[in-house]
């Protein structure tokens, strides 16, 4: 299978180089892909293991990302204990006698405990492994790490390539274009406003609400926040990822680092309220 004739939303040009390395055999141990949330790097790290599943020789993957506590609330790390585990199934000898594949979504959650463990294995890979790692930025990825990696950054893809990509799976174009153009770049939020007409609607909900804030007055502000931070972890994350789409979509690059940082600050257990204020007052 061919990399670059793969159906995947974009990254045609990520793609034929991940291909010309792979094929060079330079890809070494690790490979780190970094790009915004919804842009497609679970996507394309599944279909790599799914060119290797075709050689000879298949291969083993197991895939580690953040977990929940009781809350079902995302924990603020992937931990040591995660990366132990994957390295033990790394060492194991592959059931297929092919390649051993670790794929870590979230890379740049690890713990410090854990990138350091991770460390260890980059630096002495044993035998036939290729860890892939998913990152949003590498601002919070060890340069130890980071250094061990072959780092491919995926753009934003354009939004006529996602308007025609919904169209050819059922959209009609007028849809698609306001749905491209609401995702920002990023395929795998387009197909999840495709796929999910309720979602569609809340995100532009959502989008009204950023409006409504950005035109207040600083009392009207506060009161605004003030009862956004009331709101579940998981409906701020989401309407957060829609704010973020929206603030890049305008170009609004300064507001938008403070809102990220504010969103950093919250999954480490910063006060909501603290964070929101913060960000947008």
């Amino acid at each position: 299978m061919d990399l670059a004739s793969s159906d995947l939303i974009g990254h045609r040009q990520a793609l034929e180089l991940i291909r010309r390395i792979m094929a060079s055999g330079r890809l070494g141990s690790a490979l780190l892909l970094v790009g915004a949330e919804g842009i497609g790097k679970r996507e394309i790290a599944d279909f790599i293991v799914g060119v290797i599943h075709e050689l000879p020789a298949q291969a083993d993957v197991m895939t580690i990302e953040r977990q929940t506590n009781d809350k079902n609330e995302l924990k603020k790390n992937i931990s040591i204990d995660q990366v132990r585990q994957l390295i033990a199934r790394l060492s194991m000898s592959s059931f297929s006698g092919g390649q051993k594949i670790g794929i870590i979504d979230g890379a740049d959650y690890l713990s410090s405990e854990a990138a350091n463990a991770l460390l260890k294995t980059l630096e002495d890979p044993m035998g036939n492994v290729l860890v892939i790692l998913l990152a949003t930025s590498t601002a919070h990825i060890p340069a130890t790490v980071l250094s061990r990696c072959q780092t491919v950054h995926l753009p934003l893809v354009s939004t006529e390539e996602i308007c025609d990509a919904l169209v050819a799976r059922g959209s009609d174009r007028e849809d698609a274009h306001a749905i491209a153009e609401f995702a920002a770049g990023r395929p795998g939020m387009a197909l999840r406003l495709f796929a999910d007409k309720e979602l569609h609607k809340s995100y532009m909900t959502y989008r009204s609400n950023l409006d409504d804030l950005l035109k207040s007055s600083l009392p009207q502000k506060l009161g605004q926040l003030g009862e956004l931070s009331k709101a579940s972890k998981e409906i701020l994350d989401e309407q957060f990822s829609v704010w973020e789409l929206e603030l890049h979509r305008r170009g609004a690059y300064q507001l938008l680092k403070q809102l990220m940082r504010a969103r950093r600050a919250m999954s480490q257990n910063v006060n909501p309220t603290l964070a929101i204020e913060h960000a947008f007052i």
